[in-house]
């Protein structure tokens, strides 16, 4: 399966679980790989068979900012039903990390694949 990826998509929301994670947003990067059959698209140039890379990184960004959930699993798994229904993709990776998340490491997160029901 063809893929269409973005990666280190950083911007800052609210994320977290504890009482100042709640107040201060911070920074999340996530890597997100969609898994969709991308020959149509190279045969024709026609985007509406493929991926628009801004409007998938937009969608993430503001389904992040908006949700503001607690969990990264929570985020992780609307965010794959937000990209399921705007695209064609078939299969999803995505991988949530919050840099700041503990003291010492370049950061922690998560790492999902889900594929379309």
């Amino acid at each position: 399966m063809d893929r269409v990826f973005l990666r280190g998509l950083r911007f800052d929301c609210i994320i977290g679980m504890l009482d100042r994670e709640r107040l201060e947003p911070q920074p999340l990067v996530v890597d997100a790989t969609l898994y969709l059959p991308l020959s149509r698209v190279g045969r024709t140039g026609d985007l509406g068979r493929g991926v628009d890379y801004a409007q998938c990184a937009r969608l993430i960004m503001d389904y992040a900012q908006q949700r503001q959930a607690r969990l990264l699993e929570e985020l992780a798994e609307g965010l794959c039903d937000e990209i399921f229904r705007a695209t064609r993709a078939r299969r999803v990776r995505l991988r949530l990390t919050k840099p700041l998340a503990v003291p010492g490491a370049e950061g922690a997160g998560i790492e999902i694949k889900r594929s379309k029901r």
